[in-house]
């Protein structure tokens, strides 16, 4: 079976799950959870710079393997059209996505205000006072959850990449079933119209804190966030956080 693949990005507390709940409703379409795809291929591309590999001097053999990977991964998803939920946007798994011939290729990106972000990872997580500031520069290094992403979409954004759809998370939730006939369209598929937008599944059966959603309706909530994230952390970060 030929598949599609298309690419979702995003910051992480912007509604990446629920979109995975209302997306994975279309037997033709699935969204992956986190996935370590990238890791495989980039640990495979690591190879290269052995000397096992040099002495072979054969790049053929080796690139039929990496190309394939993504595809192998997939062998058994019954969906044709499969969205990667993985940092593939960042400036190292956009050349290797290029390297693969997975490009051009369509990116969806979910964003929030930082401040929302930065205190819903507070409220789940739970750190200490004290540890708040910490947590956050975790969370916004390059290596980070924040951070790989935001990477991702600069580098995105410096290359003009044309085939990048944004999503607020305000908007999503004001207006789901709007923006996904938006998403459908952007990847060029057929909407699916049994898509429900209440009484969704969990995707995580794990009912990890991280992934748990409100199944009854998608609407933004007004929480009273158990660590406030201090004023000079958002300022430390605002300028480069990009939200659109």
């Amino acid at each position: 079976m030929n598949k599609k693949y298309f690419f979702l990005c995003g910051y992480m507390r912007c509604g990446n799950t629920v979109l995975t709940s209302i997306l994975n409703q279309n037997p033709e379409l699935n969204v992956t959870p986190n996935s370590v795809v990238p890791e495989i291929v980039y640990n495979m591309y690591l190879l290269k710079e052995q000397t096992i590999y040099k002495e072979n001097g054969d790049e053929k053999p080796f690139d039929n393997v990496m190309n394939n990977v993504l595809h192998m991964y997939h062998k058994d998803n019954k969906a044709k059209n499969i969205i990667e939920r993985a940092p593939w946007s960042t400036p190292a798994n956009y050349e290797l996505l290029k390297y693969m011939g997975f490009l051009p290729s369509k990116f969806i990106y979910l964003v929030r205000p930082l401040r929302e972000i930065l205190e819903s990872f507070c409220r789940v997580i739970r750190p200490k006072p004290h540890q708040v500031e910490n947590f956050c520069d975790y969370l916004m290094h390059e290596t980070g959850p924040i951070g790989k992403s935001l990477l991702g979409l600069q580098n995105l954004k410096n290359k003009k990449e044309k085939n990048l759809m944004i999503i607020n998370y305000h908007d999503f939730c004001d207006s789901p079933e709007k923006i996904v006939k938006d998403l459908y369209k952007f990847l060029g598929l057929t909407y699916y119209k049994k898509h429900k937008f209440k009484n969704l599944n969990q995707v995580d059966k794990r009912n990890h804190p991280q992934t748990t959603i409100r199944t009854d309706e998608i609407k933004l909530l007004k929480h009273k966030f158990i660590r406030k994230v201090p004023e000079e952390v958002i300022k430390k970060y605002e300028n480069t956080f990009i939200s659109s």
